[in-house]
């Protein structure tokens, strides 16, 4: 049993240290700020030279904004009431090392909701997944051993893909806009880092859905709840620096520890004078001197749901459509004022993906009437299950 006492006195002084941490943060916010209220993007050649060039690694990565000279550049979201959005979201279990027959599983759910000025529609569906003995055998590894938790996640993933997949070849063309929401970034970040596109390089299978989806009015958009990206103080970072180049794993000590307090800083920190249902002007990542911005590269912008700041992700060919780009926003802000501020498709893709505790005992009970003589569990899980004391 945890003391309650012990831990109490620790979390308190923690919390301490968090709240002076936290002001001596506000200072170097407002630092930032006042930087980024004068700085023109169309002369930032300096901030540019110090970059790597385009054969080299990526040391930090920066965003800039599109089209505009300024990141305070900002929209407000205008009333729609008819539109579509189809959210899909998966869950999965871990493997179980005491269960005597190793397995996992995979959930999957698709929301579509259509609204109408007077009448709305909704359609979900679900799709399980169990894999059991064989299946749960990495082939990753040059040896015996069972899935990580991200190999398992990574094939989450791609199923949730795939069923997006699925329903934009089948949907029909459509005047109307269809908003495809996914819960996260749409950037694969696993990319190596020497890639021109790194840091805006959708996953594969999200770039394909890009150009399936561009000439049916159907927009793919990944919604960042609590955003973690530091990609703004980062150009303030590189604008500081002292070296001619970036020179990051060669860092002297003295300039490392000061330009490290910069790299702390979140994002959406810097869009605290957006109002309510309104969103920033579109940005885009890069890390290198020589960059080129693909149709179907990842732009974002950040949106006040009016709970959070939001970071919203799109492919960067929509950017020569303002209206839709409006329009697409608009839907989304919506939906986070259904949801309370997260879209609500996304809440019921969640709740209807969730594989329970009763789902689980249910699943291992049916695999354990099909295979006969089988001990569920190894006699550390049932002695934990039974409380031995």
């Amino acid at each position: 049993m945890i003391d309650i006492n012990k831990i109490t006195e620790e979390i308190n002084n923690k919390c301490k240290n968090i709240t002076r941490y936290n002001n001596s943060l506000q200072k170097t916010i407002e630092l930032l700020k006042d930087w980024f209220k004068t700085t023109n993007f169309e002369q930032t050649n300096f901030i540019l030279n110090k970059l790597p060039d385009k054969n080299s690694k990526s040391e930090l990565l920066l965003c800039y904004p599109t089209r505009s000279n300024s990141i305070y550049e900002k929209h407000k979201c205008s009333n729609i009431e008819e539109y579509s959005v189809v959210a899909v979201d998966g869950s999965n279990t871990d493997i179980d090392r005491h269960n005597l027959i190793l397995y996992y599983l995979l959930n999957i759910a698709l929301v579509e909701i259509d609204y109408n000025k007077d009448s709305s529609s909704f359609f979900h569906q679900t799709q399980p997944f169990v894999f059991i003995d064989e299946d749960v055998i990495s082939q990753k590894s040059g040896y015996y051993d069972i899935k990580s938790t991200a190999e398992i996640s990574k094939e989450r993933q791609t199923l949730e893909f795939r069923f997006i997949k699925d329903y934009v070849n089948r949907k029909l063309d459509n005047d109307r806009v269809t908003i495809v929401l996914f819960d996260g970034n749409l950037i694969n970040w696993a990319e190596n880092r020497q890639d021109n596109r790194f840091g805006r390089k959708p996953y594969e299978e999200i770039e394909e859905l890009f150009k399936l989806s561009k000439n049916k009015n159907i927009v793919i958009c990944g919604f960042i709840s609590s955003p973690k990206n530091t990609l703004l103080s980062n150009l303030y970072r590189v604008n500081w620096c002292p070296y001619k180049k970036l020179r990051c794993q060669n860092c002297e000590e003295s300039f490392f520890s000061e330009c490290i307090k910069y790299s702390k800083i979140k994002d959406w920190l810097f869009f605290d004078n957006l109002n309510e249902g309104e969103y920033t002007t579109f940005f885009y990542s890069f890390g290198r001197e020589s960059d080129i911005l693909f149709p179907t590269d990842v732009v974002f912008t950040y949106l006040n749901t009016g709970n959070e700041i939001a970071r919203i992700e799109l492919p960067a060919y929509l950017l020569d459509d303002n209206e839709k780009v409006q329009r697409v926003i608009s839907a989304i802000f919506h939906q986070t004022k259904l949801g309370f501020g997260y879209p609500i498709s996304l809440t019921h893709a969640h709740n209807l993906s969730t594989i329970t505790n009763a789902d689980k005992k249910t699943i291992e009970g049916i695999i354990y009437s099909v295979i006969e003589n089988n001990l569920p569990f190894s006699s550390k899980k049932i002695n934990k299950l039974n409380r031995i004391i």
